[in-house]
């Protein structure tokens, strides 16, 4: 039964009266309980069994009611913002003249067991909805984190759900008719996330993304060097994340184009506009609304979680990287790119900043991906509490601001002006731009490659 199901048996005073009664039907009782919100379902997924007394069963109950009342009106106010914000940027005309442009998109997804749509960005989420999205459409129950982050990406049965491969009338309709929901970022923190995973990092992408990188910016007139040697081969030659954000602008890649330009609420009306920074409480109540809570009903209790998708993520960048490795051994050094893969490590908060990579350049020669996976996972194991390595990762984020000069930040800032205003983003945010002036960037990591490979063991 969905959220709004739930809401109509409670006019009816179906469970409602049931529980104010003796003669209490408790299996129907549960069931309306686990439809309902994050708490709600952690307290009773956590207290259920066959001897829960009738009054707490009415309780969670009533209290799941009111929480997902509030919850609606999250979403509601999401919404309004967005309509507000899409009548000041352009005529309402004009957005209904981008709805055939925005049923084109090969990054929206429809399934229609549950009639419901996705629109997919890079570096918001998109690699676990994508896997929950599957699973949702096949109902089976399956654990959605058991399928690959990476392969998910190139899974032809999620390929077949795209919304391109219906005909384009019945696109049209699915966006009137259908379910829709997307999610949104802080344009700061997912351009930083895009550059430690697809630049800094050696990805799949990594080659073609940085000799557009610097096509682009010496056509501007803002990259200097004259070689196209690839990255990795030299700390001078590689893309600083200063470059980066001058190249979001330019960039014709998804993981650097803005949110609105791939999923825009001005031409679709989603239902529910997620955001990353709620990503957990905003995807059960998606769930929920197409019946598919018992998805993520069997979710490890938060701390374990945390551990195995932390385990997850080492495993999967390290096959990752050595995978680009195997496929073009003379393109790059491998030391440097494992260096690099560790300090990312480092930046995700995964291991400690006092864990260095392990093995100098003569070692890494002959390591091998389990061995680097096993690496990995030992260092997480003695990186303490993911509480503690927060502010690890946002040490990293500031760090790598203070390497940009202010006007290439406020370059940027006015390049995701309309993302900040469609999805109530600061696009001036105190903790990056507070006590900046012009000329006072920094020499870093993340502008220099010399500190990042000036190591002692």
């Amino acid at each position: 039964m969905t959220i709004k199901n739930i809401a109509t048996v409670k006019k009816n005073n179906d469970v409602q009266s049931s529980c104010g009664c003796q003669a209490l039907d408790q299996v129907h009782c549960r069931k309306q309980v686990m439809m309902s919100s994050r708490r709600i379902l952690d307290q009773v997924h956590s207290r259920y069994d066959d001897n829960l007394d009738v009054g707490t069963i009415c309780g969670l109950w009533k209290s799941s009611i009111d929480e997902l009342s509030e919850l609606d009106n999250v979403y509601q106010k999401r919404r309004e913002n967005s309509r507000q914000q899409c009548n000041q940027l352009a005529p309402e005309s004009f957005h209904r003249s981008m709805r055939a442009g925005a049923a084109r998109g090969g990054n929206i997804f429809y399934d229609p067991n549950t009639n419901s749509m996705y629109c997919s960005v890079a570096k918001i989420g998109s690699s676990m909805w994508k896997r929950l999205f599957l699973v949702l459409h096949s109902n089976k129950t399956r654990d959605p984190f058991s399928l690959s982050g990476l392969a998910i990406h190139t899974n032809q049965e999620m390929a077949q759900l795209s919304l391109s491969k219906l005909p384009k009338k019945k696109r049209l309709q699915v966006i009137d008719d259908a379910f829709t929901f997307m999610f949104a970022r802080n344009p700061f923190h997912r351009i930083f996330s895009a550059y430690c995973d697809k630049i800094f990092m050696l990805a799949y992408e990594t080659k073609k993304i940085v000799r557009d990188v610097r096509r682009k910016l010496r056509q501007a007139n803002r990259y200097s060097s004259s070689t196209d040697e690839f990255i990795y081969t030299g700390p001078e030659y590689n893309v600083t994340f200063a470059e980066t954000l001058d190249y979001a602008a330019r960039s014709n890649d998804t993981h650097f184009m803005t949110i609105s330009s791939q999923c825009n609420p001005c031409d679709i009306e989603f239902q529910v506009l997620g955001k990353l920074e709620s990503l957990d409480l905003d995807s059960r109540y998606i769930l929920a609304k197409l019946n598919r809570s018992h998805i993520l009903r069997n979710k490890p209790h938060e701390e374990k979680f945390k551990q195995s998708r932390d385990q997850g993520i080492i495993k999967e960048l390290v096959e990752r990287v050595f995978r680009v490795l195997n496929a073009e051994p003379k393109a790059t050094s491998k030391y440097k790119a494992l260096v690099r893969m560790w300090k990312v490590f480092h930046i995700r908060g995964l291991v400690r900043d006092d864990l260095q990579f392990p093995l100098n350049e003569s070692e890494s020669e002959s390591l091998t991906a389990f061995r680097m996976i096993y690496l990995g996972m030992q260092a997480l194991k003695d990186s303490g509490r993911p509480e503690v390595r927060l502010a690890q990762r946002e040490k990293y984020y500031a760090q790598a601001f203070r390497s940009v000069p202010l006007a290439v930040m406020e370059r940027f800032s006015k390049y995701v002006d309309t993302d900040c205003k469609l999805f109530d983003y600061d696009c001036s945010p105190s903790d990056i731009f507070q006590g900046r002036q012009h000329g006072d960037e920094e020499d870093n990591i993340f502008s220099n490659d010399q500190f990042l490979y000036t190591r002692t063991r």
